[in-house]
């Protein structure tokens, strides 16, 4: 398996297989099954399986699927850290191409579009817990949603940068530069 592949939808299949198998209340049919793969997508087939057998061992009764998406993170966390340990092997080239664990990854792991969708997310779960920093703007309805709230966050945010455009940049960055030879001026003052 490639690091960099999540689980795939057969896999995901056999997997929902298995939990309704052991929760009878997980009733997860097909529509279900569509709905939440989007969800487990970025998870590693084996890290999925790890954070199943971790949720089956601490006798949960009833399934919940946010438990399980927690227990996910937390695994695939554990591998990430795991993986960086192997990384640490091999030459800082290869890590950056790598760059598991890096904003790309958590944007994909938190379900953002973009950079700032991560900020103002995390700007108003601050805002609604009541632990709002001195910077923040507390003008912002705090119920409205993402896609209405985008085009002013942006405005006030500045650029917007999606993962596709953040995966370009990474992409471009990781290529060698090409060192460009000056040719020295045949001038002498004269």
């Amino acid at each position: 398996m490639r690091l960099e592949d999540g689980i795939s939808k057969k896999q995901w299949i056999e997997v929902v297989s298995w939990l309704n198998f052991r929760w009878d209340n997980a009733k997860l049919d097909d529509e279900k099954i569509k709905a939440l793969y989007p969800d487990f997508a970025q998870f590693p087939e084996d890290v999925m399986w790890r954070a199943m057998q971790t949720y089956y061992d601490s006798g949960s009764k009833f399934f919940n699927i946010v438990e399980l998406r927690k227990i996910c993170i937390e695994e695939y966390n554990d591998y990430l850290r795991d993986l960086d340990n192997k990384q640490k092997a091999i030459g800082m080239g290869e890590v950056m191409r790598r760059d598991k664990g890096g904003l790309i990854e958590y944007l994909k792991l938190n379900g953002y579009e973009s950079f700032a969708h991560a900020v103002w997310d995390v700007t108003m779960k601050r805002i609604r817990s009541g632990k709002a920093t001195p910077t923040d703007d507390l003008s912002w309805d705090t119920e409205e949603d993402w896609t209405s709230a985008k085009a002013n966050w942006t405005q006030m945010f500045g650029k917007e940068m999606t993962i596709e455009q953040l995966e370009k940049k990474r992409e471009e960055e990781s290529k060698p530069k090409t060192k460009v030879n000056k040719k020295r001026s045949v001038y002498n003052g004269d």
